[in-house]
């Protein structure tokens, strides 16, 4: 009987900690997406959707936009290729602790042309509940 408890137990735990993990990513990113230099990009889309390829570092699938007039759409390298996908974002790194965060993406337009992508890289720091940008390099290429 106790070690039934403590599977349930455990699994409360774990699935309780995987909800806050993914609310906080969700966080970021939104904090990503509105940055002025990627929102100057993305004003530039026709079809009022933020399209981010599912690669180095994947989404799940029932992740949206909070109080955006985007929608989000996830794809994964074939589907942006095969739908010719002109700008999207594509995260390399989300490191997250409890009370620091690194993320690492790369914001891609004219992909089926040029192809230009602006690398972004933000540290983010804890605040109480919500987090907050603590350091932005936004380079240009």
């Amino acid at each position: 009987m106790k070690l039934h408890f403590t599977l349930i137990a455990l699994m409360f735990f774990t699935l309780s900690t995987w909800g806050q993990g993914l609310s906080e990513k969700e966080a970021m990113l939104q904090k990503c997406i509105k940055l002025p230099e990627v929102q100057e990009v993305l004003s530039k889309t026709p079809d009022n959707k933020v399209y981010v390829m599912q690669h180095s570092v994947s989404f799940a699938p029932e992740t949206s936009l909070k109080n955006s007039d985007k929608n989000l759409v996830l794809l994964s390298k074939p589907e942006i290729h095969e739908n010719n996908v002109d700008t999207f974002l594509l995260f390399e790194k989300f490191n997250i602790t409890s009370n620091d965060a690194v993320v690492e993406f790369s914001v891609y337009q004219d992909f089926t042309t040029s192809s230009k992508s602006d690398k972004v890289t933000l540290e983010m720091t804890k605040a109480n509940t919500a987090w907050r940008i603590s350091s932005k390099n936004y380079e240009r290429r």
